[in-house]
């Protein structure tokens, strides 16, 4: 409900292209900061529920505060404390359904993805539907909404039973064995890193989206609907995408995500703005993100021992984060002080790089 309108808060608030590149940013990488040290501490501990239960919560409470936010450095403290609740519970829920999965890893992230993106799908849709009716319900009102809504979702948790892992009467996880985990993981933590120094938020699509609509009688309304349909291909296409991977290996599906998600860029550095180019790069970055966030996932819980899910997904997922925030940064300044082409542009020829070294390093983890 609240992120597709969250990009026209940032501007009205002074916010410029930086500012959509910081906050997009911090909000894809602030909780993967900390998904290490708590994928760490639930391995520890051998307990996983209440992270999760922490992280939903904290992630609600913030949603009640983030209207107080009157200028866009207000709005990036917000978001960055909201995202802690990411964090929280984000490596311990991932190891619960890596270590559930069997050999169907894909699959699983790939059915919890969709549902997820079915949910982004009911809240965008219903901002849409607010701001075609010209409604007068506040940024404020919606937000104490989803602040319920986020807080409601930790009730489904009591009926998940966390299964009591083979090496929980060990005394401890050892970190020499986990740095031997981690190991194996290495080559690809390299490429999607250098895949994540490329990655835009989908607030920069949405912004863009706002300028080359800008006037027409589509223009208040499209970008949010582009954002629903982003949601929506996301949601068909996640599950098939593990079952697929699945079959054929999570390094093949991990290529198809970086090809289509540099494809898209590629359509908005070269293309001539219009209604189809736009469609059809929210079309293709909506398939390459679902390859991708389940195939990150499904490669390295399928090449870790179970003791070390949630500590290889949270290491993972934290030196990704860290890309992901440097990303933000320098595409913004690409946005402010060269141009809109030249910011894709960037992002395309990024994760190309990254495609071609999937294809060049196969050899040491294709078939994971």
């Amino acid at each position: 409900m609240i992120l597709p309108l969250l990009p026209a808060l940032i501007t009205q608030t002074g916010g410029t292209g930086l500012a959509l590149g910081l906050i997009g940013g911090l909000r894809d990488s602030a909780s993967e900061l900390m998904k290490a040290f708590f994928g760490i501490a639930s391995d520890r501990y051998k307990t996983k529920k209440p992270f999760i239960y922490a992280g939903y919560l904290v992630t609600g409470a913030l949603k009640f505060f983030l209207p107080l936010a009157k200028t866009w450095q207000a709005i990036f403290v917000m978001v960055g404390i909201e995202r802690i609740g990411k964090g929280l519970r984000t490596a311990p829920r991932d190891a619960i359904i890596a270590q559930t999965a069997s050999d169907q890893k894909g699959r699983s992230f790939g059915i919890h993805r969709c549902f997820d993106a079915a949910g982004a799908i009911a809240g965008s849709g219903i901002a849409l539907v607010l701001l075609s009716a010209g409604s007068t319900i506040s940024f404020h009102s919606i937000c104490i909404a989803a602040g319920v809504i986020s807080i409601l979702a930790v009730v489904p948790l009591f009926w998940v039973q966390e299964q009591l892992p083979a090496y929980a009467h060990e005394s401890d996880v050892s970190f020499v064995g986990m740095a031997d985990a981690l190991k194996i993981i290495r080559v690809p933590t390299a490429i999607a890193a250098l895949f994540s120094l490329g990655s835009l938020s989908y607030m920069f699509l949405i912004a863009y989206a706002s300028e080359v609509l800008a006037g027409s009688a589509c223009g208040p309304t499209m970008p949010v609907a582009l954002y629903v349909l982003y949601n929506i291909i996301y949601t068909l296409v996640a599950m098939p995408a593990g079952i697929i991977s699945d079959k054929i290996s999570h390094g093949y599906g991990l290529s198809i995500g970086y090809g289509m998600f540099a494809l898209g860029m590629f359509c908005f550095a070269l293309l001539q703005p219009s209604i189809v180019v736009l469609v059809i790069g929210f079309v293709c970055y909506s398939v390459a993100k679902a390859f991708i966030d389940v195939n990150h996932k499904a490669l390295v819980a399928q090449r870790v021992p179970n003791r070390f899910h949630a500590s290889a997904l949270g290491i993972f997922d934290t030196i990704t984060g860290l890309c992901t925030l440097l990303a933000g940064g320098l595409c913004g300044l690409l946005w402010d002080y060269v141009s809109r082409q030249g910011m894709f542009l960037y992002a395309a020829v990024v994760t190309a790089a990254a495609a071609v070294l999937l294809v060049v390093y196969k050899q040491l983890w294709w078939k994971a």
